[in-house]
């Protein structure tokens, strides 16, 4: 898989044109499909490649060391995405359903909003229950915005992920969440991007300009019961955390991996270039940092 990679970033993927044209290459995303590496840690029973924690970051290092907009595509899908919550929560009949198609493309995860960031305390989205006539929950409607999805939006009509995981709080009445003694009741639930009343608005960044980040807003956006991660309410707020945290550790380990690129680029170039007379990292005072 490393060399799989390995080819892909050196014949896809031009780092300076990602930064240039804000976006990977359809074709580039298309041969990082076709690979499998948006399924690294999905067991092979669904299309995976059930990679343990420490290759996947191996993979996510090389990633990072050449082309952050990249590590952002590949560890946003497989360290949160729609495939933890699956894996770890989904009953049998949801992977079965679901897994083969979010091991073959980018996915997303729609947690964060404008003033719920570090505190989802805060939040505002609700999933309004829908029930039939005898008052069983068939299924919910939301309606809200969230920020900053990773794997969102190309651009305001067309979508990276197929499928998406959105975190809310269930509700009989979205007026509940403010009344007092209101008990949070996060869910999490699988969401087609082509559901009717999504729309996008892709985000712009000094750096990662490569990366597909966009503000998702639903729209009385209503979904059926079986997509409800689970088919359990109240899961949602474990589920997020689990899945930021283990995700977190691709940041760290591409930071790391960024940051030996940059040492190793500047042990070159302190070998390579000439100055007064010797290599510049024979000076003192580059030799001795």
């Amino acid at each position: 898989m490393l060399e799989k990679l390995r080819h892909i970033l050196l014949t896809e993927v031009d780092p300076q044109n990602v930064e240039d044209t804000d976006r990977i290459t359809n074709h580039a995303l298309e041969r990082l499909c076709e690979e499998g590496f948006f399924s690294l840690k999905i067991p092979a029973e669904y299309g995976g490649k059930n990679l343990s924690q420490s290759d996947y970051m191996r993979l996510m290092s090389l990633a990072a060391s050449y082309c952050g907009a990249v590590v952002a595509l590949l560890s946003a899908s497989n360290s949160i995405g729609l495939s933890w919550p699956l894996k770890g929560y989904g009953t049998d009949e949801q992977k079965k359903k679901y897994l083969p198609t979010v091991a073959k493309n980018p996915s997303g995860f729609s947690f964060t909003e404008s003033g719920a960031g570090s505190d989802p305390s805060k939040m505002e989205m609700t999933g309004k229950r829908v029930r039939d006539e005898s008052g069983a929950v068939i299924g919910y409607l939301f309606n809200g915005k969230k920020w900053w999805m990773t794997n969102g939006a190309k651009n305001d009509s067309e979508c990276v992920s197929p499928l998406i995981c959105l975190i809310a709080k269930t509700v009989d009445r979205p007026e509940e969440i403010h009344e007092k003694g209101y008990k949070p009741c996060f869910s999490a639930f699988i969401i087609p991007t082509n559901s009717e009343g999504i729309s996008f608005k892709r985000c712009s960044f000094e750096g990662l300009r490569g990366m597909y980040n966009s503000e998702i807003t639903y729209n009385n956006v209503y979904i059926s019961k079986e997509q409800l991660v689970g088919e359990k309410e109240g899961l949602g707020f474990k589920i997020a955390m689990e899945a930021l945290t283990t995700g977190r550790l691709a940041v760290a380990g591409s930071c790391a991996a960024i940051s030996r690129q940059c040492l190793l680029i500047g042990k070159w170039w302190g070998n390579e270039r000439f100055q007064w007379g010797k290599k510049i990292g024979k000076h003192e005072a580059v030799g001795s940092g």
